[in-house]
């Protein structure tokens, strides 16, 4: 998983007006508080807030703009919205407010930067792949938690963590020629999310197998369907081709397979699905099909074997016995609920 180095968050991003006036009110009384805003100067400052914050959208939904580009252009609006608060504040005004805001970005940077080496050595780490993605999430929580504690607003430390991901599949997809704007980044992270959430609340339901095949598919085929209106026919076509590479890739980086083992790996996995289709078309008694997917998944595990090394067995094993670990908690928290 590639994390930008820099700061994502260093300059901001335009904030959800989702909250209306609420926030407005709040930072009034924070600018007040501390630099002694006149309410002609709260005016002033809401103009060119709006300014700034129209400039910064613009060029988070331009598609065309390079990574640098755009990170140039965002630094540029910045920068031209301080030079114009000199303006609207008095030099005393002034000095206190940029020394705070360049103290804030000190600590916000340096929690980016805390970030982003936990997740490097987290995906470097020999421990199962489910459990790396956990203590990600570990991470990004307390990242968010002490974004929150910095700039005093849990919804801004929110909003850090989605910039910060959609700035990451950017950069993502940019390096495989699928060149997304940081609106289209953070709608495709949405998707994502809600696909993920679909599939394990299906898993968790312990379906028959081609109830579970079936309902899968629909889940797959909305996702590529809204990911399709979301790029269009020319991105989508490039971006379903990284995906489909995507597996391969994974092989490469988690298990260090060769490429003549993931030729391999590829046809016996293909083998035992058609195998697991037949069985589950088979008029037999619900227990005689599962001694046959088990005699099938022995089988097949057996020809995988031969195919790796013993460290890389070692790795995929310990991949799948602590991903069926989680899925058996997860179905056993669903009964419960129930």
């Amino acid at each position: 998983m590639a994390m930008l180095t820099m700061s994502p968050t260093m300059y901001g991003a335009p904030p959800n007006n989702a909250s209306g006036s609420s926030d407005k009110t709040a930072k009034h009384a924070e600018l007040t508080a501390k630099y002694g805003l006149t309410q002609q100067q709260l005016q002033q400052f809401d103009q060119l807030t709006d300014e700034r914050n129209a400039a910064h959208k613009a060029i988070n939904n331009n598609s065309a703009l390079s990574r640098q580009e755009s990170s140039k252009q965002i630094k540029e609006i910045w920068k031209d919205f301080e030079k114009k608060m000199a303006s609207v504040m008095n030099k005393e005004q002034y000095d206190k407010w940029t020394k705070d805001r360049s103290a804030l970005k000190q600590q916000n940077a340096g929690n980016s930067k805390e970030l982003t080496a936990k997740i490097s050595k987290i995906n470097k780490s020999d421990i199962p792949l489910l459990q790396q993605k956990e203590q990600i999430a570990k991470a990004e929580a307390e990242f968010t938690q002490k974004a929150a504690s910095i700039n005093e607003n849990q919804e801004k430390a929110e909003q850090k963590l989605d910039v910060r991901h959609s700035r990451n599949t950017v950069v993502k997809h940019d390096k495989k020629n699928v060149k997304l704007s940081l609106e289209q980044a953070k709608q495709l992270e949405i998707l994502k999310a809600d696909r993920d959430r679909k599939i394990d609340e299906l898993a968790a339901e312990r379906l028959p197998p081609i109830k579970l095949g079936a309902e899968s598919y629909k889940i797959m085929a909305s996702y590529y369907a809204k990911v399709k209106d979301l790029l269009g026919d020319q991105k989508y076509a490039q971006w379903r081709k990284n995906i489909d590479a995507y597996a391969d890739q994974r092989l490469k980086s988690r298990y260090k397979m060769t490429p003549a083992q993931i030729e391999k790996y590829k046809e016996v996995q293909n083998a035992r699905a058609v195998e697991h289709y037949v069985a589950s078309r088979s008029k037999l008694p619900k227990p005689e099909r599962e001694a046959m997917y088990k005699e099938i998944d022995a089988r097949y595990d057996a020809m995988i074997n031969t195919i790796l090394t013993a460290n890389q067995s070692r790795k995929m094993l310990a991949d799948k016995a602590y991903h069926r670990q989680q899925q058996a908690a997860q179905t056993t928290q669903t009964t419960q609920n129930k």
